[in-house]
């Protein structure tokens, strides 16, 4: 475990410009608007409010990427990280390219705990840090609106792990430092609208995982969220 840490350290420790210049380099510019179908008039509100999570918790950036060509749920989105490069997978209800085979349970598990139904842990270019947060209510919604939407093909392509990334316990040891698995608990210092404030910037939309400095380790630096 030591030995995986001071990887870890060393593995973080480009200065910012170089950091700055892995994830930037490949990354795909925008090309169209996002290929999201309307919904129809007669849609069951458990399914609208499905949709309109899935705007909002930034799902239709990665999954309905803005490109030409592009397919609603097929993903395929390029992510260069510092970790490697990922791509956004196919997240429809087709069985086999997407999640048609998984059940409410496995969603859970995914969105919750950062687990895939085979039991592999996800990198956290899918920002499940943050979705863990979401109420019941929102992850359930969440699931009936990709259920309801049409199955497309398009297996997900294979990540491309920067090297010294894909070593054995990686993963582990940046899910032991950095992940708290649990739905958002209301501060009490705060009014209930400055709850729901945190909820969207903390949970759905994790505003504070991209607008919050890290260290070398990738943690948030949090004196200065």
């Amino acid at each position: 475990m030591l030995l995986s840490l001071l990887l870890c350290l060393l593995l973080w420790t480009p200065d910012a410009q170089a950091r700055r210049e892995i994830v930037v380099r490949g990354a795909t510019k925008p090309s169209a608007a996002p290929p999201v179908p309307p919904l129809p008039a007669d849609a069951p509100p458990e399914v609208v409010a499905g949709a309109r999570l899935y705007l909002t918790a930034g799902c239709v950036g990665c999954h309905s990427p803005p490109f030409t060509g592009a397919t609603h749920l097929a993903g395929d989105r390029d992510l260069p990280t510092t970790f490697g490069v990922f791509y956004s997978p196919n997240i429809s209800p087709h069985p086999t390219d997407g999640i048609g085979g998984w059940t409410e349970e496995d969603f859970f598990n995914a969105m919750r705990r950062g687990i895939a139904p085979d039991g592999h842990r996800y990198w956290p270019t899918f920002p499940y840090m943050a979705y863990t947060k979401m109420a019941d209510e929102d992850i359930r919604s969440l699931w009936a609106y990709l259920r309801s939407q049409p199955a497309v093909e398009g297996p997900p392509r294979e990540r491309e792990m920067s090297p010294g990334y894909g070593l054995p316990g990686m993963l582990g040891m940046w899910r032991l430092l950095a992940f708290r698995s649990g739905e958002y608990k209301p501060d009490k210092r705060l009014t209930d609208i400055q709850n729901r404030g945190a909820y969207l910037v903390q949970a759905v939309g994790y505003c504070d995982q991209c607008h919050t400095p890290r260290g070398r380790t990738g943690l948030l630096k949090k004196r200065h969220y």
